[in-house]
């Protein structure tokens, strides 16, 4: 008898395949403290109910999921290259919530005190530059370290390429200490992002101890039994490959249930599906045209694993989610949650607060549980829901449905991330239900995102054991490889994948039944792959084609004269697997509306839809192919917040488009842009959560889009014209327009690399080694006016650029990604009809304009004067002030900085767009992220500038800098005022720089651009982040392997800054050799003055940049300069740290300066 195993925290559920060829089916408690008590007990069981003995088990294990999400690990150390030792604590730099006033620490895996550095280094094609260090002593030095510790996890740079220093290390270690569990990354995770690397391997080798004895214990008391374990892959791992790789397990369960989703599909003839797993506190969903090839990464808790695993969203939504009623008056749905206990009213366990599942009960659709085993407290449920209905004044049927609209379409907005994100066309799917909860809801979400059928399987509370019975065992190799498509490298690469087939098929139990090679391709400079199946012989031209249309299918593109590489190689051996029985013909017809209840499922069955019974009792339900329209029977404070769900949910699919098929690193990887959507007005709907510097620049290019008249019906309009709507040459924004009767708008704002100007990477310094230069705004680049976006556009700014290929593939993208949006956007528009759109966007513009007030109204009203100043003004000239006034009066302010210093010939003028988007960050970190990102937060808010000013430029004035340096000088500037305000809430200084750094070839052959994070402003909550991005950026940190791969450079180290006397956080150190001459930009602040402290906390770390040259002659640079660099040149770069804060009663408090009390009402105005 073979045996399938699903251990969740709840229930342990068991499928059982006799020796008959029949299935039997066990659900038994589960065992937390000891998972294999409930197999052990439910085996013995099963052999008893069947009188057969089972021979083997396939378990689905969470032991290394629930290890990581409650930190029970075990002791590891991670083993670096030294001057890397804070790879985990830096991360990608990025914050997890864009406007907090003050960023948390980024989790981690493991502490800083855990990790070592190694001496040695190899390049980004394998080579040695420098050997590994003497093995013996630094295993003497690190003696007590090594033997406190259970596990080792090993990572050095470029490990990928060439593994010879890890496995020195390992088998070291090995020889001295052979207790040790040694992970190394190179067998963990073969991706060249040294991060993401890390943390799987870290990840591995913390669960691997834990792993070990437990898969231990259970084939000590059954020695009779083969064991397999589920992989996140969907595959089956033997034993001794899920000891040594548990971390390949962290998804395991979730697998499960998506290969059983696919076997029970094949049964009624599906193979394309969306699976929705609906739970009592989140919702898992997943798609594919058959089942979803696996994604290199995913989520555990908070932590990003480079893993293989089948591609999961998680929706923080489900049959327990919270139903509330927010300051506003609105209807709110989760993400708090009722949990298991006391769990929805309508359990009768003591739940007091209104859930989903309680508006399915008031609706009628829930009765029972359990087949009429659990039966529902309906009176309970009801008036939960009433207390709701009365406070919003609606009726109770109206609050339970809106309940539900609202959860369905959090779960609707998942799967358009999983589909149309990836251009997969939701109507072509037959969606799957199952979890508790999947059945009530399928209908409504199908209806939300275009399926017009779903099926619910036979046993859908035990899917994922059935798909981990039908699972295939299966090995993956893998090796990176960069390079073009040719008959060369296909033979070369057929001789590498054979290879590679050769080490799967070893590791793999017979029978073989099946073996896969796939080539990850992507066009030349993309930071995205795809997956393509390959066979020896194909033909470069077959290839190509193949790749072309996957890729226009996926990216909405295909570039014809496009170069394709490819970035990796995979060979899949599989074994044999059970196939799961066929549904067989239908035996009953049901129309809708009918509640469907069985044993381990529920079924809404709406009117209008019908339901196929099949003899297995799977239920296929579908319904006309009719034009799917969003309910419009719902009040406004009902409907409102399920309108901003679904305006959200396409511009972050506008980004995901972008992000994956753009060229630059500074796109693909550092996320360097941000899309919105708009109204036929030019009024931002919705933000996505990307770059705060871009709040108000992108809105304003598009009224300067309108106002310039090339915005008509149907077209698309090109501008970075920092006097009209602009904030700096580099940002293009690309705004575009549906044709008539909607004409509603998109647009997203990349920042390119290059555009032109005297200077690779189009921030140049008016600071040079021969001494000051007067710049103007041509010197900066290409400018765009707002420009017709066709052809010639674009070989204007390719033309203009030192990179014109990276700039045509870049505009590509951002045209996929405004095509995208149109899309969704017309789809919603038509769905809801002219009148409901515009009322309902009417509407939560007048949200925004309701919270930006409310928020306001918490300021005490008064006048709050306050000068931060710029380090110099790039001229030689000192320090220069950004002054801000700041009246608040009930729920209305006007911030004044019309006493800003006339605008300089430097680059640190900020467009007025910049200024804009400065204010709205701040007000909206106040908000404590409940504001929505849209035209009417502006309302409350008047913002006044004198133009001709630093903050309000005119033409020719440069404004590269403005942007970057001193977009994060205003911020400090209005924290500093509202401090008076808000002692209690505002935090210090944040580092107030970006610490740009740009460095390109002499002749233009290639540029780069990133930005340092810098240390965080500690605040009432505590100390300040380390090494983190704040305020107006967002960015990601380019990958050290990536980037030394790309360019010649190489990263000598990368850690974080020594601590400043207080307790902000602190700054980043990045040292880099240039490989080859280079012409080298910076643009930092803090540099002279520190970022002040709060409170009688002292003021944080300055930033600073040292150039070492060939010859070893040391010099200090100033933060801004460009100058020519030879081959061998080092810059060491140290962005700055946060300022302290201490007791907010304390009596030294900061100096804050006054404005004069009467400033008359010229100047700039927009209300």
């Amino acid at each position: 008898m073979r045996v399938a195993v699903d251990t969740g925290g709840t229930f342990t559920d068991f499928v059982a395949r006799t020796s008959q060829g029949e299935d039997r089916f066990l659900k038994r408690p589960s065992t937390p403290e000891d998972p294999a008590q409930a197999i052990l007990s439910g085996l013995a069981e099963l052999e008893t109910l069947t009188g057969e003995t089972a021979t083997r088990l396939d378990h689905g294990t969470t032991v290394a999921t629930n290890a990581l999400l409650e930190g029970t690990t075990s002791t590891t150390l991670l083993v670096v290259n030294k001057g890397f030792e804070d790879l985990l604590l830096l991360g990608r730099q990025n914050r997890d919530e864009l406007f907090a006033l003050e960023p948390s620490p980024r989790p981690l895996l493991l502490p800083r005190h855990q990790v070592l550095g190694i001496g040695g280094r190899l390049g980004p094609s394998g080579e040695e530059l420098e050997a590994l260090e003497a093995l013996d002593l630094w295993i003497e030095t690190h003696r007590s370290a090594l033997i406190a510790t259970d596990a080792v996890a090993i990572c050095l740079l470029h490990s990928c390429s060439d593994a010879r220093h890890e496995e020195a290390i390992a088998e070291a270690l090995k020889q001295e200490m052979p207790e040790l569990f040694i992970s190394c990354s190179h067998r963990i995770a073969s991706i060249p992002r040294e991060y993401e690397r890390a943390q799987a391997t870290v990840a591995n080798a913390l669960v691997q101890p834990l792993m070990a004895r437990y898969l231990g214990l259970l084939r000590a008391a059954r020695p009779d039994l083969t064991i397999r374990i589920m992989a996140s892959d969907g595959g089956l791992m033997d034993l001794a490959q899920a000891q040594t790789f548990p971390g390949r397990t962290l998804l395991s369960g979730p697998a499960g249930g998506l290969v059983g989703a696919w076997a029970a599909a094949e049964g009624i003839d599906r193979r394309a599906l969306l699976s929705l797993d609906m739970g009592g506190t989140s919702t898992d969903v997943a798609a594919g045209l058959g089942l979803p090839a696996c994604a290199q990464q995913g989520g555990i808790g908070p932590h990003r694993i480079a893993q293989d695993m089948l591609p999961v969203e998680t929706v923080g939504a489900g049959g327990g989610s919270i139903a509330w009623i927010d300051a506003d008056g609105l209807l709110q749905v989760g993400p708090q949650s009722a949990g298991a206990d006391p769990g929805p009213v309508a359990y009768g366990r003591g739940g007091r607060q209104a859930t989903v599942t309680d508006a399915n009960v008031v609706l009628g659709r829930l009765p029972s549980l359990l087949d009429g085993g659990m039966m529902m407290d309906e009176e309970g449920a009801r008036k939960a829901i009433a207390n709701l209905a009365q406070a919003l004044g609606q009726s109770t049927q109206s609050t339970a449905r809106a309940i539900l609209a609202q959860a369905e379409a959090r779960m609707a907005r998942a799967c358009r991330r999983v589909t149309v994100s990836r251009g997969i066309d939701p109507g072509d799917l037959c969606l799957v239900a199952f979890g508790g909860a999947g059945g009530l809801h399928a209908a409504s979400i199908c209806e939300e995102i275009g399926c017009q059928e779903f099926m619910v399987p036979a046993g859908a509370g035990l899917l994922s054991a059935r798909g981990i019975l039908h699972a295939s065992p299966q090995i993956r190799r893998k090796k990176p490889w960069l390079g073009p498509i040719d008959n060369d490298s296909l033979q070369q690469m057929e001789a590498i994948l054979e290879g590679l087939q050769e080490q799967a098929e070893s590791e793999l139990m017979p029978p073989i039944t099946g073996r896969l090679w796939c080539l990850r391709l992507r066009y030349r400079g993309q930071g995205s792959s795809l997956q393509i199946p390959w066979q020896p012989g194909e033909t470069k031209r077959s290839l190509q084609a193949r790749f072309a249309a996957a890729h226009e299918e996926g990216f909405g593109f295909r570039q014809d004269d496009g170069e394709i590489e490819v970035v990796q190689l995979e060979a899949v051996a599989t074994g044999a697997s059970l196939a799961m029985d066929g549904s067989g013909a239908p035996i009953q017809r049901i129309e809708g509306p009918q509640v469907l209840a069985g044993m381990d499922r529920t079924v809404w069955l709406p009117e209008g839809w019908s339901a196929e019974i099949y003899g297995d009792q799977t239920l296929r339900c579908f319904r006309p192919a009719t034009v799917d329209r969003p309910s419009t029977e719902a009040s406004l404070p009902l409907a409102l917040e399920i309108h901003h769900q679904r305006l959200s949910a396409i511009a972050e699919e506008m980004g995901e488009r972008l992000r994956r098929s753009a060229r630059s690193t500074n796109i693909k990887e550092r996320r360097d842009y941000s899309c919105a959507v708009f109204d036929r007005q030019g009024q931002m709907l919705a933000h996505a959560a990307h770059i705060p510097v871009h709040l108000g620049a992108t809105p304003a290019s598009v009224h300067a889009a309108f106002d310039s008249g090339t915005l008509q019906p149907g077209a698309e309009v090109l501008v970075n014209d920092p006097y009209a709507g602009g904030s700096h040459l580099p940002d293009l924004c690309l705004v575009s327009s549906a044709p008539e009767p909607a004409a509603i708008l998109v647009a997203n704002r990349a920042h390119h690399a290059d555009v032109g100007g005297i200077t690779p990477g189009s921030l140049p310094s008016s600071v040079t080694p021969e001494g000051y230069r007067v710049l103007r705004i041509d010197d900066e680049g290409l400018r765009l006016p707002p420009t017709r976006f066709d052809t010639a556009c674009v070989e204007r700014v390719a033309t203009a650029s030192r990179s014109p290929w990276e700039r045509r593939g870049d505009l590509q993208a951002q045209q996929a990604a405004n095509a995208a949006g149109l899309a969704g956007m017309l789809r919603l528009h038509d769905g809801l009809g002219t009148d409901r759109f515009d009322e309902l966007s009417g509407a939560l513009l007048d949200l925004g304009e309701a919270r930006m007030a409310r928020c306001i109204q918490g300021i005490p009203d008064g006048i709050y004067c306050f000068e931060d100043f710029l380090d110099d003004d790039g001229l030689g000239g000192g320090p220069l002030a950004i002054p801000v006034r700041i009246e608040v009066e009930g729920s209305r302010a006007v911030v004044d900085f019309r006493t800003a210093p006339d605008q300089v010939g430097s680059p640190i003028n900020a467009a007025r767009a910049v200024t804009e988007s400065a204010v709205l960050y701040v007000f909206c970190c106040l908000a404590e992220g409940t504001m929505p990102a849209n035209a009417g937060m502006l309302r409350p808010i008047r913002i006044l500038t004198r133009p001709g000013s630093i903050l309000h430029p005119t033409e020719p004035a440069p404004v590269s800098a403005g942007n970057v340096e001193t977009s994060q000088r205003i911020v400090d500037s209005l924290f500093g005022a509202l401090a008076q305000a808000l002692p209690r809430q505002i935090p210090a200084a944040s580092g107030g720089s970006m610490s740009n750094l740009l460095f390109g070839a002499p002749d233009g052959s290639f540029v780069h651009y990133e930005t340092l994070a810098c240390g965080a402003g500690a605040g009432p909550s505590g100390p300040g982040a380390d090494g983190i991005q704040t305020h107006m950026t967002n960015t990601l940190n380019t990958p050290i392997e990536r980037l030394e791969q790309s360019f010649p450079v190489r990263v000598e180290a990368y850690k974080v800054a020594p601590a400043g006397t207080g307790n902000g956080g602190r700054g980043v150190i990045r040292v880099l050799r240039f490989l080859e001459p280079v012409v080298l930009s910076l643009s930092g602040e803090r540099r002279h003055l520190e970022p002040w402290g709060l409170h009688g906390g002292p003021a944080g770390r300055r930033g600073r940049q040292t150039l070492i040259l060939p010859d070893g002659s040391e010099t200090s640079l100033p933060g801004k300069i460009s100058l020519p660099l030879a081959a061998g040149s080092i810059l060491e770069l140290e962005s700055p740290g946060g300022g302290a804060w201490q007791d907010w009663s304390s009596s030294q408090v900061l100096a804050m300066s006054t404005a004069p009390e009467n400033i008359d009402d010229r100047g700039t105005d927009r209300a």
